[in-house]
């Protein structure tokens, strides 16, 4: 089981949903029974969105070893460069900063008054937890990664008969140590994403799953209003997160302030 005190957990969780446009190297299929599958030739679940940057603002609860905590959080996208995330408790005092860029990640922790700057290889060697920029930016808008499209992929249909769900597996990088295992639900309707569920079986089978709901159309975007998030182990669930999108601006003027304090080291 994967060790996780309670702070580290905050910023995985946020380094999960701060979570368009993934591009891992490489995507290989699992072996699945196809009795029990459609075979696509084609089978595009991913259309490139057109936006420059998303401001997101939302109410979330994150429940853990049965207490919760809410807080708010701005959330700033420009798209392939940079995410930025401020939460602050429900009196207004800011908690954390975070400053997501292609290749590293930093953290202002108010509350502590720490501050801490590290790549994403620092992650999973430290963690185990393989995640990179464009992996964190297509989970908070609810996208799939860019190399599923055009690609011979398999589809169970779920109880329901539906929804598809595709499984496979997904390489971040060219290390054979840095993938995970995708199980996506999509609406035989629409097309969206209602699940993506990732399971690093690698870690202790450590698993974060994101349910998407109510999505809204802005400015050709098609964006969820609610995420829940479950992370969890074979063993039990560790934190539960609900975030409740209650305002999008799209391509609007943004700003990223962030600068490392005077107090930290």
């Amino acid at each position: 089981m994967v060790n996780i005190n309670f702070k580290q957990l905050i910023y995985i969780i946020f380094f999960c949903i701060l979570l368009s446009s993934c591009r891992v190297t490489k995507s290989n299929q699992i072996s699945i029974d196809e009795s029990q599958n459609i075979k696509t030739d084609t089978f595009a679940i991913y259309k490139e969105p057109s936006f420059t940057n998303v401001f997101l603002k939302a109410d979330c609860e994150l429940i853990s070893n049965n207490n919760s905590t809410n807080f708010n959080a701005n959330i700033i996208i420009i798209h392939d460069s940079v995410i930025w995330i401020s939460a602050t408790a429900i009196a207004g005092i800011e908690a954390f900063r975070i400053l997501c860029t292609i290749d590293s990640i930093k953290i202002i922790d108010r509350l502590n008054k720490e501050y801490y700057a590290f790549t994403y290889q620092d992650i999973n060697n430290k963690m185990g937890v393989c995640i990179n920029f464009n992996l964190i930016e297509a989970l908070i808008t609810a996208k799939d990664f860019n190399s599923l499209q055009k690609e011979i992929l398999q589809k169970n249909i779920d109880s329901t008969y539906s929804d598809y769900i595709i499984s496979q597996i997904i390489d971040i990088t060219n290390d054979e140590s840095c993938h995970f295992l995708q199980k996506i639900k999509l609406s035989s309707k629409t097309n969206r994403i209602l699940q993506n569920e990732i399971n690093y079986f690698d870690q202790g089978n450590l698993t974060v799953v994101f349910n998407y709901d109510e999505y809204i159309s802005q400015d050709s975007l098609f964006i969820p209003q609610k995420i829940n998030i479950d992370i969890k182990t074979l063993e039990s669930i560790i934190s539960q997160i609900t975030m409740n999108i209650k305002q999008i601006k799209i391509n609007q003027t943004v700003a990223t302030p962030f600068s490392k304090p005077n107090w930290s080291k």
